[in-house]
């Protein structure tokens, strides 16, 4: 049976290789860092390039399938991993990358990596801040707690900046 990649952009295919939370977020949203923002590298299945999904993260007391996620895996984090570079690991049955992807529409452009080792070819998705997955006051404050800020920044290499007014289309995998 095949199986279908979670993700497919400008027709290449795309796993997730790993999520990074950053706060404040690396990406200015009108000139200024928003609280946070979580960063989703994907491995290109072709070997050429990868993709990163950026999503920027705010403060807000509305209650989305997004900001519930983030308050327990902060909350879960924040209980077990009580010293500096200690590992843990939370379990979440039901989670889903469709709960915390916005299906807004985007920035494109492409870059370097913008963490260590800065270098490399990789295409950027970055959402807008009003689609931003919201936190709790108190769940940025436990998050500050685990995390500490970081200098690093994004650079645009080439080929300017794009703008998808249609968003990302759901992928459902076939699992056949």
């Amino acid at each position: 049976p095949s199986k279908e990649p979670p993700v497919i952009f400008n027709a290449n295919k795309y796993d997730v290789n790993e999520m990074r939370l950053y706060a404040p977020s690396l990406h200015k949203y009108g000139g200024k860092q928003t609280e946070a923002e979580l960063i989703i590298n994907h491995n290109n299945l072709s070997g050429n390039g990868s993709l990163l999904v950026c999503v920027p993260i705010t403060i807000d007391s509305s209650i989305t399938k997004a900001s519930s996620l983030f308050d327990t895996v902060i909350s879960q984090v924040s209980k077990t991993a009580t010293s500096s570079g200690q590992q843990t690991s939370v379990s979440l049955p039901t989670f889903t990358l469709n709960d915390i992807v916005p299906k807004k529409p985007y920035y494109f452009y492409k870059g370097t990596l913008p963490y260590s080792p800065c270098s490399g070819s990789y295409s950027y998705v970055v959402f807008h801040k009003d689609d931003a997955i919201t936190l709790t006051l108190s769940s940025l404050m436990k998050l500050s707690k685990l995390i500490s800020a970081q200098s690093y920044t994004t650079h645009n290499v080439k080929g300017g900046l794009f703008y998808n007014k249609s968003g990302p289309k759901i992928h459902r995998a076939n699992t056949g």
